[in-house]
């Protein structure tokens, strides 16, 4: 059995409800944020509730809660929950709506679920493009209607997952940030119109003692051209691209780049851990 919890309080997790009328529900108005836990210790917790506040405040959802309490609730859900390895998702929703437009007092939902993820860096991925731009792209939102839909097609065409292209630009897939490593060794993320993820974030900080970085639009044709490409989230922290719309990138099977920078961040997640535990 795991536990959850909603609106502050601790409880069984099939005994967590929302209303009917809940924006979430009537809409798929909310915004949520994730992050893992390690050994019991919780990895940039408060980068990731940080932003969970920016998206809430960007949709107008007042989180009924301060950072601190959020904090708080989160760290007694996984003492609680006692899994080694996890991943925990805070939900702010539109809150009860009688009209079915109008914004509520939001819904706070708290889950966690286990997860077992090992140290190697994972097999290379198949991407297909799709021409999209989402909604305010900066915000964490719950709609993921693109990516969903898109299942199917990805399932037919072989590939792994989808990469949006907008106006010739790569910009994101539906649950992770793109890096591309050219073939003198700089890597490159879009700028604009993307999610700033928290891997992405210190990946960029990682790889700048390591090589040049540049943060820009890109070219779809850039990505074709590259040496490496990569994606970056949470749940995954690094995974190979092998190739995209069938178009194989770099050399099948040598990723030096993706393997310095995941390597890296192992290590920063080891530093996290072994200060908590000591």
């Amino acid at each position: 059995m795991a536990y959850s919890i909603l609106n502050g309080q601790l409880i069984d997790e099939k005994e967590a409800n929302v209303s009917v009328n809940d924006l979430s529900v009537c809409r798929g108005y909310g915004v949520f944020d994730y992050f893992r836990t390690r050994e019991g210790v919780s990895l940039h917790r408060r980068e990731h509730l940080d932003r969970l506040f920016w998206s809430a405040g960007r949709l107008r959802l007042n989180i009924p809660y301060s950072l601190q309490q959020l904090e708080h609730h989160a760290e007694v859900l996984v003492k609680k929950n006692g899994f080694m390895s996890s991943g925990v998702r805070i939900i702010v929703t539109g809150g009860y709506s009688e009209d079915a437009y109008s914004i509520g007092e939001p819904t706070v939902i708290i889950t966690e679920k286990e997860l077992h993820i090992d140290r190697n860096l994972p097999r290379g991925i198949r991407l297909i493009t799709h021409s999209f731009q989402r909604e305010m792209p900066d915000v964490k939102t719950t709609n993921y209607l693109i990516g969903i839909f898109m299942q199917h097609q990805i399932w037919e065409a072989g590939a792994d997952d989808v990469l949006y292209v907008y106006e010739g630009n790569i910009r994101e897939c539906p649950r992770a940030n793109v890096f591309i490593v050219t073939k003198d060794n700089t890597l490159i993320t879009p700028e604009d119109s993307v999610l700033y993820g928290i891997t992405r974030k210190n990946i960029i900080e990682h790889a700048g003692e390591i090589m040049k970085i540049e943060c820009r639009s890109v070219l779809i044709e850039e990505l074709y051209a590259a040496s490496e490409v990569f994606i970056s989230s949470t749940s995954k922290r690094i995974v190979p691209v092998y190739s995209v719309n069938d178009s194989v990138i770099g050399k099948p099977g040598l990723h030096p780049v993706t393997t310095k920078l995941y390597q890296l961040l192992l290590e920063q997640e080891d530093k996290i851990v072994r200060a908590e535990l000591s």
